[in-house]
């Protein structure tokens, strides 16, 4: 199963950092003294938070800080981050906290998220900075683990290579559709839906497909409803989309 580091050289921003660590240096990947993020000021009243855009809704199974007790030459736990939490946001305006650690020494916090939240955004929140001065926020690293959340980007119809509109307007968080009535000669429709995670698993009426490719569905007459359902590389998580077609009836 493909659960990889989702944060690696996302866009990542700050409530400020001390140049020439920016916020930045704590999503790539390197893991020397000069790339990392630093910020002073830390207290009660001002926290400081490091927020990573993950580009998408992505389920969040794990979380891990590499703190600077991580290089060599930095006294652990003097240098490591005392009291933080993993937050989450859909939208980068509301917060929810996922995961609290509080008086820590170790060297690199490495926990996981038993609920599989799903979010876009994730910060770090911290409210006691290293053991040695709680005024200062450093981290090395900060890896987010999971997936990209089992949408689709796109879902189209088409009858004879004619597109079908849906409505509404296609959107990956709009789960149910429909569509214009086909007149009774049309005996099948076919259907084309793209994961947003190309790992990710496609079924149409319980009918596998391969990403991006069409697949025919038969159409009674009367209302049809043609099931897609996404599966993530969890192989557990699933999103079920619904279009509706209604196949008239003939004349006699």
């Amino acid at each position: 199963m493909a659960i990889t580091n989702i944060a690696l050289n996302k866009a990542a921003t700050a409530s400020g950092y001390v140049k020439p660590f920016a916020p930045s240096m704590a999503v790539d990947g390197k893991y020397t003294p000069i790339n990392r993020w630093l910020y002073n000021g830390v207290s009660a009243n001002t926290p400081a938070t490091l927020t990573v855009d993950l580009g998408k809704p992505c389920v969040i199974t794990s979380w891990v800080v590499k703190h600077m007790g991580t290089i060599a030459g930095w006294a652990t736990p003097d240098y490591n981050l005392s009291d933080f939490k993993l937050q989450g946001s859909l939208g980068n305006a509301t917060w929810v906290n996922l995961d609290v650690v509080t008086a820590n020494t170790s060297s690199v916090t490495n926990r996981p998220i038993s609920t599989h939240a799903v979010y876009r955004y994730v910060r770090l929140y911290v409210s006691k900075g290293l053991n040695a001065n709680h005024q200062s926020a450093s981290v090395v690293e900060l890896e987010i683990y999971g997936y990209i959340t089992p949408y689709l980007s796109s879902l189209g119809l088409d009858v004879n290579s004619v597109a079908l509109p849906i409505n509404p307007a296609f959107d990956s968080i709009i789960f149910n559709y429909t569509t214009s009535n086909v007149p009774y000669s049309t005996s099948s429709i076919n259907v084309v839906p793209i994961a947003q995670d190309p790992t990710a698993s496609i079924k149409v009426n319980n009918t596998p497909v391969a990403r991006g490719s069409s697949t025919p569905v038969a159409l009674n007459v009367g209302s049809n409803n043609i099931g897609v359902v996404v599966t993530a590389v969890d192989g557990v998580t699933t999103q079920a989309y619904t279009v509706t077609v209604v196949r008239e009836e003939g004349t006699i």
